[in-house]
């Protein structure tokens, strides 16, 4: 069955299921290729943290914004705390502030091992987990699809949303530090040959 546009924004749209495709956001933190946790006591899931310059996805934050206080009312939740919605800002994200997140929406989304997100290229073609390893990475440009919920249960109240898709959009500037050069490290060793080792006393230090 296809998907019906509810409400279309700049870098934003909203279907009648639910989903919202979000276009043009950094890729941060990818966990696509397969499950992933953080900490020994965590559930393994796919995710994908997308960072939305807030100069382009303002009116895409503002729709997020309207489903998220439409699931809130929804489920009868009240208010909650910003760590607890998907969407947050990234200039005053709790923490040490990253310089990645500066000037920018940051949405999380995730998804359970058995419901792996489908990620394509930027010709619609699925990749392979060896495939997404070399074209997903921290500062490609990518879209993202995904389906908000909320959850108010025995583990608290919060906005989630799970990851449904993503697609490589183009290359972008890596986050994080570069691969260390250890070009001057290092320095030419002579091979001992065979004939050398044969020749050590047997009572030698090796």
């Amino acid at each position: 069955m296809a998907r019906t546009i509810v409400k279309q924004v700049p870098n934003a749209i909203l279907y009648d299921d639910g989903c919202i495709r979000v276009d043009g956001v950094v890729a941060s933190y990818p966990h696509l290729d397969k499950p992933w946790k953080k900490n020994a006591n965590d559930k393994e899931k796919y995710s994908i943290t997308g960072l939305a310059p807030k100069e382009t996805h303002g009116e895409a934050k503002t729709l997020l914004v309207e489903v998220i206080n439409s699931l809130l009312a929804g489920a009868k939740m009240g208010k909650i705390g910003a760590e607890h919605k998907f969407v947050r800002n990234g200039d005053t994200e709790d923490g040490p502030l990253k310089p990645e997140t500066e000037g920018m929406w940051i949405i999380k989304a995730s998804e359970n091992p058995d419901r792996p997100p489908k990620v394509r290229d930027e010709r619609t073609k699925v990749m392979a987990p060896d495939e997404i390893l070399k074209r997903i990475y921290p500062g490609c440009v990518i879209n993202i699809l995904i389906r908000p919920w909320a959850q108010n249960n025995d583990f608290g109240k919060k906005i989630n949303a799970n990851l449904i898709a993503v697609q490589f959009v183009k290359d972008g500037t890596r986050i994080g530090e570069a691969a260390i050069d250890d070009d001057d490290a290092w320095e030419e060793l002579e091979v001992q040959g065979a004939g050398d080792l044969a020749n050590l006393d047997d009572d030698e230090d090796l």
